[in-house]
């Protein structure tokens, strides 16, 4: 039968240990990100239904609709244009 020394298994331990202490700071720091997380939803819902988000959003929103490549496959497909691409693409 295969024994490990006692000095070896003393290392491991003490490895093994650190990798948990590690493990546990991470969980006690995902933990606090989820609750800051939580604590901010209903902040983002409320200016979301309140449209002051998207005012907030829009400029940033319309450069990357009006630079977005399908943009251009659309309009070089020869697909039949349609309302819905006409108020996406102004």
């Amino acid at each position: 039968m295969f024994q490990v020394a006692p000095d070896e298994q003393r290392r491991i331990v003490t490895h093994l240990d650190g990798l948990q202490a590690r493990v546990d700071q991470l969980t006690a720091l995902q933990l606090a990100t989820q609750a800051e997380l939580d604590a901010l939803l209903p902040s983002v819902l409320d200016r979301a239904f309140r449209d002051e988000l998207l005012t907030r959003l829009w400029p940033i929103l319309a450069k990357s609709v009006v630079t977005c490549p399908t943009r251009q496959v659309f309009q070089n497909s020869g697909l039949t244009s349609h309302a819905g691409e006409s108020a996406l693409f102004a």
